[in-house]
């Protein structure tokens, strides 16, 4: 929501904290590689089993939270605006202030959870929704998955179900950047089971998928050092396939200025993070070649990057068998980490699965612990400036899990409410109120 695309920029980024204590930790490295691997000491049969865990859709545990709701707010500090909350396992969106009154809600029921959902500027939310997964077969993982586009008073304007997964982006010119997923046999990889081949996509304006990149035939043909793991076919008994890849988001380079400053950021440019190959990569949509690779040695089981405006990459580090998380900024030009976020008892912040960050206008990081069903924000040097708990519970009150948390300009929200709230007036009676 609220990203400024620009039409002539095709690059693509593709990706695939914390308790009560204001003291966080942040760091910037001036120079050097910080090894996020660090302490992570586990055999590949424990990597693989922490891999074949299931997302959770409602908090597991006590988090140690006694309030809900903004816990935490400090005038003058946190980034003004709107914020965008998606209750994963309550298939519901609200639209809260800064208070964390609701402003608006959109929910849809009968689902399984919802994976992402995005306010459009004319008051209409996008939303990627998926069913279970046990009993899926390499045959049928587009059962799962369904895009919804929601009017501002709830009705169901468009609906897609297709081989998508995890994420989406809706691009300027009215098409729909996201992921897809089809069964493959890979002999390479195993002569007798498929594995789950993922591919950049862009649906058209009716939503019918125009073109497909196979992620795997890019990785496999190597270079930029990048090494492809055998990775994630402990999910074959719950999926029918090798999890190989993993890729879990999905995002437009929205700075026009950047392309062209190298072949990282070139116009054809393709940036995926990578959760079961623990890495970033950029791929040039032009060549079809890999341009540059990093995170293997550093991240473990990453969700959610984004491009930032000085050419960085903002990345989720869920520290999958380290048992902590961080959040971390790395500079492609030169491999290296600038900036990272985690707390001072490294173990206080940690998502297994999902966690997101979003770089704030004004500095500030603002980071979702999905696992946990909060996020809150920080300044450069690590204070935590603003925290939310979700309060909403299912009927056996227990709390969701939180997809990622977006923060939306003042202004953006306003005209997309007013443009919203015209057209419910115009007046059709929505399918499923909020």
């Amino acid at each position: 929501a609220a990203r400024a695309a620009s039409a002539a920029c095709v690059a693509v980024l593709l990706i695939l904290c914390a308790g009560g204590s204001t003291a966080l930790h942040a760091e910037t490295k001036a120079g050097g590689k910080a090894k996020g691997r660090a302490g992570a000491k586990a055999s590949e049969s424990e990597v693989e089993r922490i891999r074949a865990l299931p997302y959770v859709d409602f908090v597991e545990g006590d988090t140690g939270e006694t309030k809900t709701g903004v816990t935490i707010s400090v005038a003058g500090r946190f980034q003004e605006g709107y914020t965008l909350v998606t209750h994963r396992g309550l298939c519901r969106t609200d639209l809260i202030d800064a208070a964390g009154s609701v402003v608006h809600t959109w929910v849809r029921t009968p689902c399984h959870h919802w994976d992402r959902a995005e306010l459009l500027p004319g008051g209409d939310l996008l939303v990627m929704a998926m069913d279970p997964l046990e009993g899926s077969t390499p045959e049928n993982f587009d059962a799962h998955s369904e895009l919804m586009k929601l009017s501002w008073d709830g009705r169901l304007i468009e609906q897609m179900h297709g081989p998508i997964h995890h994420s989406f982006q809706a691009l300027p010119d009215g098409r729909i950047l996201t992921l897809t997923v089809h069964a493959r046999r890979v002999p390479a990889i195993d002569p007798n089971v498929d594995i789950r081949d993922e591919s950049v996509a862009i649906l058209d304006t009716g939503w019918k998928i125009e073109e497909e990149l196979s992620l795997y035939d890019v990785l496999a043909a190597g270079g930029s050092g990048f090494h492809l793991q055998m990775a994630g076919r402990s999910l074959l008994k719950r999926i029918g396939a090798i999890d190989l890849i993993h890729s879990n988001n999905v995002e437009m380079m929205p700075f026009e200025a950047l392309a062209g400053k190298d072949a990282v950021h070139s116009s054809s440019s393709v940036l995926v993070t990578l959760r079961h190959q623990d890495a970033l990569v950029v791929i040039d949509l032009k060549t079809r070649k890999l341009v540059w690779a990093w995170g293997q040695d550093d991240l473990l089981g990453p969700h959610d990057g984004t491009w930032l405006a000085n050419g960085n990459i903002l990345v989720f580090d869920n520290g999958t068998v380290r048992h902590w998380s961080r959040v971390v900024e790395v500079d492609p030009s030169a491999d290296r980490i600038v900036w990272q976020y985690k707390a001072p008892t490294p173990t206080d912040l940690f998502t297994r699965t999902n966690g997101g960050a979003q770089r704030l206008p004004d500095g500030n990081t603002l980071i979702t612990e999905t696992n946990k069903g909060r996020g809150f924000e920080v300044t450069p040097g690590g204070e935590v400036v603003w925290k939310y708990v979700d309060p909403r519970t299912d009927a056996s009150g227990r709390r969701s899990s939180l997809m990622k948390l977006l923060r939306l300009d003042t202004g953006y929200v306003q005209k997309a409410m007013a443009a919203g709230e015209k057209g419910a007036a115009a007046g059709k009676a929505p399918q499923q109120a909020p």
